[in-house]
C-alpha cells in the first residue's frame, strides 16, 4: 500500500538586504510513492535550490528532486524508481558533488544479505552511473546525512560490520569508490574489541582530509558505555590521530561537520551521570582533535538536527522540542545561544532536519517533516530576527561548559575490496507536486474560532464573508488552488448585507482563501 509522506523546508535570510518577506507554504505531491525526510538542500543558482530525498514504497527504492525558487515556486521536478526488487530499499544519503550532481547511496537490506548501491546523477538530474554490490552480509552503511563525502575525485561511504577479526563487537568501516563508483578499496578498523553504531558518519575537511566518527562500546570482557570515537585522516588517507571523547554515559552523535578552519563540530545528546537524561551537546573540535569547547544544554526536551557554519565563525543550528516544533538557533563562535525562534503557528507535530546555508545571498534552507502518519507538507523562509511568517515565539535555554573526557588510542586498518553488478534504473517519472500558502491554514488563531466565517452562495455565484472585529477598513483577497496558483485576487466587496467576493469566474473545488488588511491575515478554506 502506498501513502504519502511529506518534506517542509525552512528559508530563512541573514542579510536583511537581500532577504525577502518571510513566508509559509505547504508542499504537497502525488501518493504513487512514500518520500521521506530531505537529505539535501543545495543552491544550484542564484535564487534556485534543489531538494533531493527518497524512500522506498514497498518494492524498489526511489529518489526524488524539486528546484524551489525565491518565492518559493517548484520547477524540475522528478523522481527516479532504483531496479533492485527489495521491501526495504531506500535512500540512506546523498551528496552534492563537485560537479553539480548528486551522489545517492541506497541501503538495500534483503533476508539474509545485504547490498549497497550507488547512483552518480549529473546536474540535470540524469543518471550517469548506476552500481550495485551485492552479498555483503553483516555491513551496514549509515542511515546519516553525513554517510557520504568527495575527495580527489573519489566517493566513501561509512558504516558498520560484524564480519570483523575481534572477539566481540563491531567495526567501523570506509567505502573508497573511484569516480564511476568501482570499489577501490574498503578500510576496517576496530581499535580493540569495539561496537561502533549509527554515528553521524564522514565528512571532508578543509585540508583535504577525512574524519569519520561513530558511537561505540569498548568491550574488555564487561559491557561498557558508549562513547564517541573520531577519526582524522589525512590528505594521503593515513590515520592523522584517532581520540574518544566522553560526557559521561549513552552518547549519541546526531550531525558531524567539518568547519572552516581544519576542525569539526559535533552535535547530538549525552548523559552526564548515570540515570540523569539525555541533554543536548555541541562539542568543538580543532584540527589536531583537541577540546575548543564543549556546551551541554540543560533542556533534555530538545533535539538537535541539524547545523552549519557560519562566515563569522558561528553556527546556525534547527532542533525541535516536545512537542515537536521547528526552532532556528543562532549560537556563536565559542557555542553560547545569541538569538532563536520557535514556531507557534503549526497545526501538527513538526521535525526539522537539516540546515544549510547560502553564503552569497546568506540564505538558510532548512528541511523537516511532519511527525504523522500522514504528514503534512510545509515551506517556511524566516526572517533576519529568525521570526517565522506566521507567528513564533523567543526560545531560550540554559547550558553549560564541560570538558568531556579525551583518550587517544591507536586504530589499526585491515583492506578489504567489494565484487560489483551493474543495475539499471526502472523508471524515470515526473512526479506531481504542488504548493499552497501555508499561513492559510494556521492563521486564524485558536483563541478565536468565532471571528472569520466565509460560506457560499450558489445562486449567486459569491462567497459571503462575515469577518467581526474588521470593521470598516478596505479588504483585500486572494484565492489560491491546492497546487499554489492564485485563481482570483481583488478588492472585498461591501454592501449592506456585509462582506462577499464574486466567484462566477471561479471553477468548482477547495481553495484557500487569504483576506487581508493593513492590520493582518486571516485564511480558511473554502469549497465550491
Amino acid at each position: 500500500m502506498h501513502r504519502s509522506c511529506a518534506f517542509l523546508f525552512l528559508l530563512l535570510f541573514w542579510v536583511p538586504s537581500q532577504g525577502q518577506a518571510p513566508f509559509i507554504q505547504a508542499l504537497t505531491q502525488d501518493t504513487s510513492m512514500n518520500l521521506s525526510r530531505p537529505r539535501v538542500l543545495a543552491r544550484i543558482a542564484p535564487d534556485l535550490y534543489r531538494v533531493v530525498g527518497g524512500s522506498g514504497n514497498g518494492d524498489s527504492a526511489w529518489y526524488y528532486s524539486a528546484d524551489i525558487d525565491a518565492a518559493g515556486l517548484l520547477a524540475n521536478m522528478r523522481t527516479m524508481r532504483c531496479g533492485v526488487n527489495t521491501t526495504n530499499a531506500a535512500p540512506s544519503c546523498m551528496l552534492r558533488t563537485s560537479d553539480q550532481g548528486m551522489l545517492v547511496a541506497f541501503a538495500q537490506p534483503d533476508p539474509g544479505t545485504n547490498s549497497y548501491s550507488f547512483a552518480k546523477l549529473d546536474v540535470n538530474n540524469n543518471v550517469q552511473w548506476y552500481r550495485n554490490y551485492f552479498d555483503v552480509y553483516g555491513q551496514w552503511m549509515v542511515d546519516s546525512q553525513h554517510a557520504l563525502a568527495e575527495k580527489d575525485g573519489h566517493y566513501f561511504t561509512f558504516g558498520r560490520m560484524t564480519t570483523v577479526p575481534t572477539t566481540e563487537g563491531h567495526a567501523s568501516i570506509m567505502v573508497e569508490l573511484d569516480g564511476t563508483g568501482v570499489c577501490v578499496v574498503q578500510r576496517i578498523w576496530a581499535g580493540g574489541d569495539m561496537w561502533s553504531g549509527e554515528g553521524a558518519g564522514i565528512v571532508r575537511t578543509a585540508d583535504n582530509g577525512l574524519l569519520t566518527v561513530a558511537t561505540e562500546h569498548i568491550y574488555s570482557g564487561v559491557s561498557s558505555f558508549p562513547t564517541m570515537s573520531v577519526q582524522r585522516w589525512d590528505a594521503a588517507l593515513q590515520v592523522a590521530w584517532s581520540n574518544r571523547y566522553s560526557f559521561g554515559y549513552y552518547h549519541s552523535v546526531v550531525r558531524l561537520m567539518a568547519t572552516a578552519d581544519g576542525g569539526a563540530l559535533l552535535m547530538g545528546k549525552a548523559r552526564a551521570t548515570l540515570g540523569s537524561q539525555a541533554y543536548p551537546f555541541f562539542l568543538r573540535l580543532d584540527g589536531a582533535g583537541q577540546v575548543l569547547w564543549a556546551r551541554l544544554v540543560l533542556n533534555s526536551d530538545l533535539v538537535p538536527t541539524g547545523m552549519v557554519e557560519e562566515p563569522d565563525g558561528g553556527f546556525a543550528i534547527c532542533l525541535y522540542d516536545d512537542p515537536p516544533a521547528p526552532i532556528v538557533a543562532r549560537l556563536d563562535n565559542t557555542g553560547a545561544l545569541v538569538s532563536a525562534q520557535r514556531a507557534s503557528s503549526l497545526s501538527e507535530p513538526v521535525h526539522p532536519w537539516l540546515i544549510s546555508l547560502d553564503s552569497i545571498t546568506g540564505e538558510h534552507l532548512v528541511g523537516a517533516t511532519t511527525a504523522a502518519y500522514e504528514p503534512t507538507t510545509y515551506f517556511m523562509r524566516l526572517d533576519a530576527a529568525l521570526s517565522f511568517a506566521c507567528g513564533s515565539t523567543p526560545y531560550l535555554w540554559a547550558d553549560s561548559i564541560v570538558s568531556p573526557t579525551v583518550t587517544a588510542f591507536t586504530v589499526t586498518v585491515t583492506p578489504a575490496w567489494l565484487s560489483s553488478a551493474d543495475t539499471a534504473w526502472a523508471s524515470h517519472d515526473t512526479p506531481v507536486f504542488g504548493a499552497t500558502d501555508a499561513c492559510l491554514s494556521t492563521a486564524v488563531r485558536e483563541e478565536e474560532p468565532e471571528a472569520l466565517r466565509v460560506w457560499p452562495i450558489p445562486a449567486q455565484d459569491v462567497l459571503h464573508v462575515a469577518w467581526y472585529g474588521s470593521g470598516s477598513v478596505p479588504i483585500t483577497y486572494s484565492l489560491i488552488d491546492p497546487t499554489g496558483r492564485t485563481m482570483m485576487q481583488g478588492p472585498v466587496g461591501r454592501d449592506g448585507e456585509g462582506l462577499w467576493i464574486d466567484v462566477h469566474d471561479l471553477g468548482f473545488g477547495t481553495y484557500l482563501l487569504r483576506l487581508e488588511t493593513a492590520q493582518g491575515r486571516r485564511t480558511v478554506r473554502v469549497i465550491k
